[in-house]
C-alpha cells in the first residue's frame, strides 16, 4: 500500500512537471518571459516571475525538471538576474523567426539584480564550460544582449618562470561559437578573459592563445554591436569553410565595438575552406587600439612573440576557389596611447580579393612595422578566387608609422592582377624622419589610381612616397610623382590644418583631433565618390555634386 502510493507521488510529479513544460513550450505565441538565477534558482519552479525563477536555462545540458522539458518559441524572453555567475554552457536550441527572435537578457533593464549578468566558465578545462552559447548545428533568429562573459578555457592559475619550469598549455574559450547561423544579433556585452591571454606562462604562441570573443563559421546575418572585448586571442573571428553545412558569411554588421589591449588579432575575416565565400561584411565606427602587449619588446611568453594585427583579412593562400564580394571598413578609429609597438598592420590584407572598401578612418599612431594598412599578394593566379580590388578613400592619417604599404611577396599573387585605388587621404607625418606615406615594395605593386591626396611631412627634402623601381629604391616629392609617374595630378602638398595634434605621438595619442578648420588646403580640393558613400565618419552628409572635403571629415 505504501509501496503503491509512493508510485502514485512520483506519476503525479512527473505528471506536472510535463504538464508545465508542455504549457512552457505551447504558449509561445504569446511571447512569454522566463527568469533565471543560477544562484537561488530552482529547476523545478514555472520560471515564470524572479520570485519562480530557474538555475538553469534551456538549452544548458545541466538543467533539470522544468527547463530541461520547455521549448523556447519565437518571440521568448529569457532573462538572466543581473550581477550573478551563471555557471553553464547555453546551446542555442531554439529559432525564433523574422520580428520574433529567441532572446537571451542579461539584465538589460538593469532592474533585476546588479548590472550585466556574467556567464563565466571559472577557467575549467572542460568542454561543458568552455563555450557560453554555442550553436554548433544551426540557430536563427537569436538575440543575446547585456552579459559578460569571462573565463573560458584559459587556465586559473599563472606560472611563475622564476619558481617553476612553465609549461605551455592550449585551453581555448569561446564567448559566442555560431555554426550554419541565420540572423543573429549579439549587443551590449563585455567579453574578456578568455583563453590563455595573459603576456606570461603559460601562454605560448606555438600552442596559441585560444580566446575568441565571437568566433563564427558559416553565417547568414550577424549584426555585433556596442561590445567590448579585451584579454584574449581574437575578439572576433569570421571564417567559413571548415565546419558546417554552410561556407559563406555574409550580412555581416560589426558596429560601435571596442577592441583593446591583450589581444593577437582584434578581428579576422577570411576563409577556412575551398569554395567558400565573403561577402556584404561591414565594419564600422568601431575603435581598435593599445594592444601592444604581445609585441617583441613586451612579451615573456613560451617562444617568439605572438605576431599581432589590428583587422587581418584572407590570411591562407591554401585554399582555392573562393568568391570575395564587398568588404565595408569605414569610420573606424585605430590608435595607440604608447611608445612602443610592433606587429604587422592595422589592416592586413594578405592573399585577400574582392571589393574591401576601406574609408571614412582615423589612423593615430599605429606603432606597426609596416604602418596602418598593408597589403602583401593577391589571391594566387590559377586558384579561381576573386581577384582584389581595394578602394582607400578619405581616410586621415597622423603618424610616423608608413599610411599606406603594397607589396608581392609570393609569386603569382601580384596585386596587379586586380586594382587598387588611393583618393581623398590626407597622409601627415608627424616627424621627419619616420616612414614614407605610401611604399610600393615593387613593380608588381602599384596603385592604378593615386590622386587627390593631401601630404604633409616636416622633412627638408619634402619627399613622401617611396617607390621600388628597376635598379632600386626610387623617393619622390609629390611634384616629382607627377611628373615622372603620372599620380597626384589633383593632390596637395600642405599641411592639412587638423584641429589639434598638440598631443603628438605617444602616450596620448587619442587626444589628438584630426577634424579639419575652416582654412583647411583640403577642403573641397578632394573628388567626389557620392556613388560609393554618402557620409563623413561623423555621419555628416558630404554632397552629392562638387568637390568634396579630403580626408575622413566633411567642413563643419
Amino acid at each position: 500500500m505504501i509501496r503503491d502510493m509512493m508510485q502514485f507521488h512520483s506519476i503525479s510529479i512527473r505528471f506536472s512537471l510535463l504538464v508545465l513544460a508542455l504549457g512552457i513550450s505551447m504558449c509561445g505565441a504569446s511571447a512569454e518571459t522566463y527568469y533565471v538565477d543560477y544562484e537561488k534558482g530552482d529547476d523545478a519552479r514555472d520560471g515564470r516571475s524572479t520570485a519562480a525563477s530557474w538555475k538553469h536555462c534551456p538549452g544548458d545540458a545541466s538543467a533539470t525538471q522544468v527547463p530541461q522539458a520547455a521549448a523556447l518559441s519565437p518571440g521568448d524572453t529569457v532573462r538572466f538576474k543581473g550581477g550573478v555567475h551563471y555557471g553553464g554552457m547555453i546551446h542555442l536550441a531554439f529559432n525564433g523567426a523574422v520580428h520574433n527572435p529567441v532572446t537571451y537578457d542579461g539584465n538589460l533593464l538593469a532592474d533585476w539584480g546588479k548590472g550585466k549578468a556574467v556567464i563565466d566558465g571559472e577557467y575549467l578545462n572542460d568542454d561543458a564550460r568552455r563555450y557560453g552559447f554555442l550553436a554548433d548545428a544551426g540557430a536563427s533568429h537569436v538575440v543575446i544582449r547585456n552579459f559578460e562573459v569571462v573565463h573560458l578555457g584559459g587556465a586559473p592559475v599563472l606560472q611563475n618562470p622564476t619558481t617553476s619550469k612553465p609549461q605551455p598549455v592550449y585551453n581555448p574559450g569561446y564567448g559566442v561559437y555560431l555554426r550554419d547561423a541565420e540572423d543573429v544579433e549579439v549587443r551590449d556585452c563585455y567579453f574578456h578573459e578568455l583563453g590563455i591571454w595573459t603576456n606570461g606562462p603559460p601562454a605560448s604562441s606555438q600552442n596559441g592563445l585560444g580566446g575568441f570573443g565571437i568566433y563564427a563559421f558559416g553565417v547568414d546575418g550577424l549584426k555585433v554591436a556596442n561590445c567590448e572585448f579585451t584579454r584574449m586571442e581574437k575578439g572576433i573571428r569570421i571564417s567559413p569553410g571548415q565546419y558546417g553545412r554552410n561556407k559563406s558569411a555574409r550580412r555581416v554588421l560589426i558596429t560601435d565595438c571596442d577592441f583593446h589591449n591583450y589581444m593577437r588579432w582584434l578581428l579576422e575575416l577570411s576563409t577556412s575552406g575551398d569554395g567558400t565565400m565573403l561577402d556584404d561584411i561591414t565594419v564600422c565606427h568601431c575603435q581598435f587600439h593599445d594592444f601592444t602587449e604581445y609585441d617583441k619588446d613586451s612579451w615573456q611568453g613560451a617562444g617568439p612573440n605572438p605576431h599581432t594585427d589590428g583587422i587581418i583579412l584572407g590570411v591562407s593562400e591554401t585554399y582555392k576557389n573562393r568568391t570575395y564580394g564587398v568588404i565595408r571598413l569605414h569610420s573606424n578609429y585605430f590608435y595607440q596611447n604608447a611608445t612602443n609597438g610592433g606587429g604587422t598592420a592595422m589592416i592586413f590584407l594578405t592573399t585577400m580579393g574582392g571589393n574591401v572598401q576601406i574609408y571614412n578612418n582615423v589612423f593615430v599612431n599605429v606603432r606597426h612595422s609596416l604602418g596602418a594598412i598593408y597589403a602583401q599578394d593577391g589571391p594566387l593566379q590559377g586558384s579561381g578566387d576573386t581577384p582584389p580590388n581595394f578602394e582607400i578613400y578619405n581616410n586621415s592619417f597622423f603618424d610616423e608609422k608608413s599610411a599606406v604599404t603594397l607589396r608581392t611577396v609570393t609569386e603569382g599573387g601580384e596585386l596587379n592582377r586586380g586594382t587598387v585605388r588611393i583618393l581623398n587621404n590626407v597622409f601627415y607625418k608627424s616627424v621627419g624622419d619616420g616612414a614614407f606615406s605610401v611604399i610600393f615594395y615593387d613593380p608588381n605593386s602599384v596603385p592604378q589610381m593615386l590622386d587627390y591626396n593631401c601630404y604633409y611631412t616636416p622633412r627638408p627634402d619634402q619627399l613622401i612616397m617611396e617607390r621600388i623601381v628597376p635598379g632600386g629604391k626610387a623617393y619622390a616629392t609629390l611634384a616629382q610623382a607627377r611628373s615622372t609617374w603620372g599620380w597626384e595630378v589633383h593632390g596637395l602638398s600642405a599641411n592639412p590644418n587638423y584641429r589639434d595634434v598638440s598631443s603628438g605621438i605617444g602616450l596620448n595619442s587619442s587626444q589628438n583631433d584630426l577634424h579639419l578648420w575652416n582654412n583647411s588646403p583640403c577642403i573641397h580640393t578632394g573628388t567626389n565618390l557620392y556613388g560609393m558613400f554618402t557620409v563623413d565618419k561623423d555621419g555628416s552628409s558630404r554632397p552629392p555634386a562638387g568637390n568634396w572635403e579630403v580626408g575622413a571629415f566633411g567642413r563643419k
